[in-house]
C-alpha cells in the first residue's frame, strides 16, 4: 500500500464533519452545561485531522449580532445574585466565621470582575472569544448567494423547519448545508434549538429534516443536543482537552506517513513531554513498527528527541524490546547496561 492510499483510507475512517448551530456558540457566554473546555477539544481534534468544522457566513453574522445580548443577560443574572443575611440560628456554629469571610471574599472578587470584564467584552478578548475566533478561522465556510436566499424564503413560507419568528436565518443555514455539503459524507449536527428537535424525543432530530436529507444525500445526519453529548458518545474516555491533546498527538506521531510528517509530529509530541508511563509502551511500539519513524531517526537532531523519549521508562521494557530499540535507534548501550 502506498502512502497516498494509506492516507486516503485513514482519512475516510477517522474524519468527522461537525456543524455547531449558533446557539451552541452563544451558550458559552451564558449559564450552560457545556464547559469551555469542550470548545478546546474541538480545536485539538481539528489539529489532529480527526474532525472538520463547518460554518456559514450567516451563522457568523448571527453570532456577532447576538453575542452582546447573550452576555448582557448572563451578567445581569450574575450581578443581581447576592448572598442574603445569615439567620441568627447559625451564628454559633463552628464554621460561621468562615462563612462570613467567604461572603466578603465573594463580594470583593465579584466587584473586581465587574470592573474588569467590560473592556474585555468590547475588545472580544474573553477566553471564549479567542477560542471561537480561532474555530471560525480554521473552519470550512459556506457563503450565501441569491439562490440560497430564495430557497430559504420558500422554506420559511411553506413552514418547513427550521425557522421561527420573522427570520430566515435558520432556513439559510439549512439550505447552505443541503446545497453545498458533500453528499457522500456524514454530518454531525449539534443544536439545542427546538426547531431541530423531535417533539416526541428532545434528544432526537426533527424527523422531517432526516427525511429531507435522505432524499438529497446518501449519508446520515447525526444529531446531538449539546457538545457534552457529542463527546460522551464519540470520545467517552476523554475528560479534558489536555488529555485529548495527549492522545491525538501520540496517535499522529505513531501513524506518521512520511519523514516530514514524522518530524512535524515529533515536535508536536515534544510539547506534552514528559511522557507518562501508561503512554510509553504505545509510543515505543509505534516507533518500532513504523519505518517512517525509525528510518528518520538517523538524523542527529531527531535521534536526540527519540532518546529523550526512550530514556524515560527504558528499564521497564522487556529484554527483547530493549534490544530492538537499541538496534533500530542506535540507543546507547551504556544507558541499558546495569553497570
Amino acid at each position: 500500500m502506498n502512502v497516498g492510499t494509506q492516507f486516503f483510507i485513514t482519512y475516510k475512517v477517522i474524519f468527522m464533519n461537525l456543524f455547531l448551530d449558533t446557539n451552541i456558540y452563544l451558550n458559552f457566554y451564558h449559564y450552560s452545561d457545556d464547559e469551555i473546555d469542550e470548545l478546546k477539544k474541538i480545536l485539538v481534534l481539528i489539529e489532529a485531522w480527526k474532525l472538520k468544522l463547518f460554518v456559514t457566513d450567516q451563522l457568523i453574522n448571527e453570532f456577532n449580532r447576538n453575542r452582546e445580548a447573550k452576555i448582557q443577560d448572563a451578567l445581569k443574572i450574575f450581578l443581581e445574585w447576592k448572598f442574603k443575611n445569615f439567620p441568627n440560628l447559625i451564628k454559633g456554629e463552628v464554621d460561621y466565621d468562615n462563612l462570613v469571610r467567604a461572603k466578603k471574599d465573594y463580594d470583593k472578587y465579584k466587584k473586581n470582575i465587574q470592573k474588569n470584564i467590560k473592556s474585555r467584552i468590547l475588545e472580544y478578548s474573553l477566553d471564549v472569544d479567542k477560542i471561537i475566533s480561532e474555530l471560525f478561522d480554521i473552519s470550512k465556510k459556506y457563503t450565501m448567494n441569491e439562490d440560497i436566499l430564495m430557497k430559504a424564503k420558500n422554506r420559511y413560507d411553506v413552514w418547513n423547519p427550521p425557522g421561527k419568528g420573522n427570520s430566515y436565518w435558520d432556513a439559510i443555514s439549512r439550505e447552505l448545508l443541503l446545497s453545498k455539503f458533500p453528499e457522500w459524507e456524514e454530518l454531525i449536527f449539534v443544536s439545542n434549538d427546538k426547531d431541530y428537535r423531535s417533539i416526541i424525543d428532545n434528544n432526537k432530530i426533527n424527523p422531517f429534516l432526516v427525511q429531507e436529507r435522505g432524499k438529497q444525500k446518501e449519508t446520515d445526519l447525526i444529531f446531538y443536543p449539546s457538545l457534552w453529548w457529542f463527546f460522551k458518545d464519540k470520545f467517552p474516555n476523554i475528560k479534558l482537552s489536555t488529555d485529548l491533546q495527549r492522545e491525538t498527538r501520540i496517535d499522529s506521531f505513531i501513524n506518521s506517513l512520511s519523514f516530514s510528517s514524522t518530524r512535524r509530529n515529533l515536535h508536536k509530541l515534544k510539547v506534552i513531554f514528559p511522557i507518562q508511563e501508561g503512554e510509553y509502551i504505545k509510543i515505543i511500539d509505534g516507533m518500532l513498527d513504523n519505518n517512517q519513524i525509525y528510518r528518520v531517526g538517523q538524523d542527529e537532531d531527531i535521534k536526540l528527541l527519540f532518546h529523550q523519549i526512550i530514556d524515560q521508562f527504558f528499564d521497564t521494557l522487556e529484554y527483547s524490546k530493549q534490544i530492538e530499540v537499541i538496534k533500530k535507534f542506535w540507543y546507547s548501550w551504556e544507558a541499558w547496561l546495569p553497570f
